[in-house]
Order: structure tokens, then sequence, then C-alpha cells
């Protein structure tokens, strides 16, 4: 005796749709390689253009975010809590920081520099990475890297009084 198993949508045997499926998929890929043979140094050289000027404000965000997330993990696995659910979020942050980043980019570029869109919320959000690697680094030694600092501007103020 041979099954065929079928949906209950369709009654079409579930061998078949697959087969569709792998047809689509296939075509889609031929179509995509196709087109960006044709036109993908168009796009990729439009979009270097277009983030070029993006490029510094990207290499710090990206740089406190992966040390913020190194950090994360060491903290998560000296507490034993790594969790999956906790790396993805913080992959959905950066793109939210990234695409924050164009947004005001283009706010700016709009409005005129008369008001420092951009700045802001580059600000805000290295505000937030450094006091998330503050905590994670206290959470994985101990030490506040904020108490020396804040140490040395109470005695700055002590001298000039």
């Amino acid at each position: 005796y041979m099954m065929t198993l079928t949906t209950t949508q369709t009654n079409q045997p579930l061998k078949t749709i697959l087969i569709h499926q792998l047809i689509f998929l296939d075509n889609m890929k031929n179509f995509l390689n196709i087109y960006l043979e044709k036109y993908g140094l168009i796009i990729i050289s439009s979009l270097s253009l277009f983030f070029t000027p993006l490029m510094p404000t990207f290499v710090l965000v990206g740089f406190l975010v992966l040390s913020d997330f190194i950090t994360g993990v060491l903290k998560a696995s000296k507490q034993k809590d790594v969790r999956s659910r906790r790396m993805i979020d913080k992959f959905y942050t950066s793109i939210a920081y990234f695409i924050g980043i164009i947004i005001t980019y283009k706010m700016e570029n709009y409005f005129g520099d008369q008001l420092p869109f951009l700045k802001a919320v580059v600000a805000i959000i290295a505000a937030t990475e450094l006091q998330s690697i503050r905590e994670n680094i206290k959470a994985i030694s101990g030490v506040d890297l904020l108490q020396p600092v804040m140490k040395l501007l109470k005695r700055k103020q002590d001298e000039s009084n």
C-alpha cells in the first residue's frame, strides 16, 4: 500500500505542493542572480554613496553595540543565564539604532543643519550602550568604571573650592 499525504485545504498531495514550492524558489533564485549580476554594481555604488557620510557614525555605534554584546555574553555566562532570546533582542535593537540613524540623517538633510538631530540621537545611543557596558563590567568583575571618574571629579571640585 502506498499512502500520499494530502493537505486539508486543497486536497493536493503534499509532495506536489513541495515540488511546486521548490520550482518557485529555484526560479526566484535564478531571477535574483540575473538581476544582481546586471544591476549589482549600480546598487552597491548607490548604497555606498548614500551611506558614506554616515560611516563614522556607523563605526562608532557598531563598536559600542559589539562591545555591549560581548560584555553581555560574558556577564550572562558568568551568571549561567545565557539565552538566545536576549541575543536576538540585541540584534533587533542594533537594527533599530541603524534605522534611527538613517532616519535622523535624512531629517537633518531635510531641515538643514539648524537642528542637530543626528548628534542628539547618536549621543543617546552612545549613553545607553556605555551604561549597559558599565553595568556588564560591574557584574563581571565587581569594578564600577564610573567610580574612579567620580572620585577624580570630586577631588577637582574640592581643590577648586
